[in-house]
């Protein structure tokens, strides 16, 4: 396991929940997010201009699509995100004591 802290350089905010909505109800958005951080990391709130988001991140939230018609791996979004200069990324590697020396002894 790794952590993700993720800044955001984008001037908008990330993750935010949409206000207002179509049709019957002006209300009715049903959580939809916008500008969103690729998935499963576009339900971890708001994340402000400027501001710094640490995540948790395991390899498999880098290569699963969360519906298989999605054009792009959550790891080709991320790139792209930071291609365009709306976030910058550090990663870092989370010890896990006993964990971890039973994976390195593994593989």
């Amino acid at each position: 396991m790794a952590t993700m802290a993720v800044t955001n350089d984008s001037g908008v905010t990330l993750n935010a929940l949409q206000q207002g909505g179509y049709g019957v109800s002006a209300d009715a958005v049903g959580g939809n997010v916008e500008n969103p951080l690729p998935y499963p990391f576009n339900a971890n709130g708001e994340l402000a201009d400027g501001d710094t988001l640490t995540l948790g991140v395991n390899l498999h939230d880098l290569f699963v699509r969360q519906q298989m018609q999605q054009p792009e791996l959550p790891q080709q979004e991320w790139d792209l995100l930071i291609n365009k200069g709306w976030v910058s990324v550090v990663y870092a590697k989370v010890s896990l004591g006993v964990e971890d020396a039973l994976v390195d002894a593994m593989g």
